[in-house]
Parts: C-alpha cells; structure tokens; sequence
C-alpha cells in the first residue's frame, strides 16, 4: 500500500480517546491513562527523499510528552524523544550521512525504557540512552505528513513539522499499528482524520526507478479533507508530491 502526499497533505491517526478509557466507571482517574503508557516501543518505516529537513513520523501525547522521527538540514536521522514535559527534549542522532539523497533507506527504532537502538539499512546497529524515566506518558496521536497541532512541540520542531513531507514512505509500523495501511484500505473504519488530496501510489518498492511516478493512483481525499475510496483511477507522474506505503 502506497499513496502520494503533498506537502499539504496529513493522515493522523488517533489511539484512545480519554472518554473511551473512562467508560469503566469503576476505573479511578489515575488509571485512565495506564494502559496508553508505553516503556518500549518498536518503529519501522522505508522512505526515500529529496528534502531535508523533513520530519518522517511523530507522535504525540496527551501530557505534552512527544516521539519525532526526522532528517535534519544536514540530511541527517534523528530520533527525539521528549518523556518528561519538564525537561529538555533528548535528540539521538545517527552517524549515517546523506539520506535526503532520493534512495530507498529502511529505519527500525526500538526502544525499552532509556535504552534505544536503531538502524538504517545494513549499517550497524547503534545504540543510545536516554536519562528520562522512559515511560511514554498518555500517548495521544500518530501523524504522517504535516502536523497540525503542535502545542507540545518546542518552536523548531513545530517549524519543520508545518513544512509538511515530499518523499517516499512506505511499511509504517508503530508497535502492532500499521497507521498508513489503515488510511488508504480502511479510512472510514479507522480512527484516522485524512487532511488534503491523498491519492494511493505504487511508491515503496525496491524496482521503481522513479521514486515519484504514481501509476494506476486512485484518490482517496479530496482538497476539502474529506476521506473518500473507490474513485476513479487515474494515472499521473506527480514529482511534487509525496509517496507513502505500508
């Protein structure tokens, strides 16, 4: 499953509601959040770009905690965990140069408690800690594309993450959520708000020589934001848009 974005264009998928977990009227306060609180967290995705910065993945919090997955101006990963609303955000970056270079690159971050791991490609495997507690507090929503709230983040990130994405982002998967699959199969059965023209792509394998051809693309939104399937195919070569998969 691939599908194109524009840089205008976002797919936010939200966990719980508050109201959902409460729904128990024995649950006292404190435990409504208990079981949105991660120690760990496994995240994978494939993407190929141009533009950097850019931010690939992030999600929010519902105590102002946040995870951004990002390539810095200098094309560049970087892991930002932010795990205590209190303190400064913690910014992991890796060694690994050039990945705003058009190429198709694989990431897998993997986290339990302060320690985290990640890899891209067939590089080696490098190894971070953080100093916060490690628990992932409350956790809100998972956004691809451009990010459209951005109160918990600090001011530059909630400058690169209204840039929006154009690239190639293809197998997203937060833990056992394949965020991306469920916009563009099941839009009007997922907790999933699709926001500007999201047309469904071929992008993320290894044998497209164009990372940016859309071929046989259906669309899935309209301008106005509207989440919508089975329309027309069309096919089209969009090079200013993104292409998403999983």
């Amino acid at each position: 499953v691939s599908a194109s974005f524009k840089s205008g264009t976002s797919i936010s998928y939200t966990f719980k509601e508050p109201y959902e977990l409460s729904r128990n009227s024995s649950a006292l306060p404190s435990s409504i959040y208990s079981d949105m609180t991660l120690r760990g967290e496994n995240v994978s995705l494939s993407f190929r770009t141009n533009q950097s910065p850019a931010v690939l993945f992030y999600v929010s919090s519902y105590y102002r905690e946040y995870l951004a997955l990002l390539i810095n101006k200098h094309d560049i990963l970087e892991v930002r965990y932010k795990l205590d609303s209190g303190r400064d955000v913690e910014v992991l970056r890796s060694r690994v140069r050039s990945l705003a270079n058009g190429q198709l690159h694989t990431v897998t971050i993997r986290r339990l408690t302060d320690s985290v791991s990640v890899q891209i490609d067939q590089n080696t495997r490098e190894e971070f800690n953080l100093t916060s507690d490690g628990e992932f507090s409350a956790i809100k929503s998972l956004e691809l594309g451009r990010v459209h709230e951005s109160d918990e983040m600090d001011p530059d990130l909630a400058r690169l993450a209204s840039l929006g994405f154009t690239g190639c982002l293809s197998v997203v998967h937060f833990n056992s959520i394949s965020p991306l699959k469920a916009a563009v199969l099941h839009p009007d059965t997922s907790p999933v708000i699709i926001t500007g023209p999201l047309v469904q792509s071929n992008c993320g394998s290894l044998a497209s020589a164009n990372p940016y051809a859309a071929e046989n693309t259906r669309n899935l939104s309209d301008q106005s934001g509207s989440v919508g399937s089975g329309q027309p195919l069309v096919n089209a070569i969009r090079t200013d848009s993104a292409l998403i998969g999983g």
